[in-house]
């Protein structure tokens, strides 16, 4: 196949004697010939379509666009994920938690017991801040923020152990309910919900020892919970001022 090659004309112009300068091509372009030589097209790809090339990429790119993934390496479509319905479904768990506890705090504080209500109102804050950190991770991995409705929380008591031995019970549960969303991750290879769980795992101990231990004390005093309150007070006083644990996971909103 020949090859064409640019030379400069040769012709000269009548009554001049100045060569011309324009370029001709051979051996397909006439003089005298009006219309331009164009550039060769794009070669096609392979598939016959015209190479695109996407930023950052060094080479030529065919096909259509790439999945959006999330960091975890899970599509927007994990919603079938065991993790993710138990994600969303533990978001309202917890804000449950945190309404039951307000409505505990609420029936001691009209027991005129101080300290057991400020001991549920700190536990009804802890419990939206588990919310709003599980509600986080949601959107932080890319999933569909998901905020389920609750049950009108338990507000009438017998006795003060009572509201004690449903917080135990409640705490139990969600302690098989995390140890079931940490499995979930495990078996689905999502490494970053697993270390996620880690935190929720080791505060669910402390949550469930120290409320075992409040229904001890409080089933010890019988009728007589003055002592309760007492110890509860030198438990605070032992705290300190608490505040927001800053290796805790983010919160939507910040935590409380």
């Amino acid at each position: 196949m020949r090859s064409r090659s640019i030379s400069p004309c040769v012709r000269r112009t009548p009554g001049s004697s100045r060569r011309c300068r324009c370029a001709t091509t051979s051996p397909s372009t006439t003089y005298g010939s009006t219309s331009r030589p164009t550039r060769a097209a794009s070669p096609p790809s392979a598939s016959g379509s015209t190479w695109r090339r996407t930023a950052g990429s060094s080479g030529p790119r065919s096909g259509p666009a790439a999945v959006l993934t999330g960091p975890s390496g899970h599509d927007r479509g994990t919603a079938d994920s065991e993790f993710t319905r138990r994600l969303a479904a533990q978001v309202g768990t917890e804000v449950s938690a945190s309404q039951q506890y307000i409505a505990v705090a609420a029936w001691f504080e009209q027991q005129t017991l101080p300290e057991l209500a400020a001991f549920f109102y700190r536990q009804a804050v802890e419990e939206r801040n588990h919310a709003m950190m599980l509600l986080r991770f949601e959107m932080d991995t890319d999933r569909d923020a998901h905020l389920p409705g609750v049950a009108e929380p338990r507000s009438d008591f017998a006795d003060p152990a009572e509201p004690i031995r449903l917080a135990l019970a409640q705490e139990r549960r969600v302690t098989d309910q995390i140890t079931a969303m940490a499995n979930a991750a495990r078996a689905e290879s999502d490494y970053q919900a697993e270390q996620f769980m880690q935190r929720f795992l080791k505060e669910q101990v402390e949550e469930v020892s120290s409320m075992n231990d409040l229904l001890k004390i409080v089933e010890y005093a019988g009728a007589n919970v003055l002592p309760v309150e007492d110890y509860l007070s030198r438990e605070a006083a032992k705290a300190g001022g608490g505040g927001v644990d800053p290796t805790a996971p983010p919160a939507a909103g910040g935590a409380l």
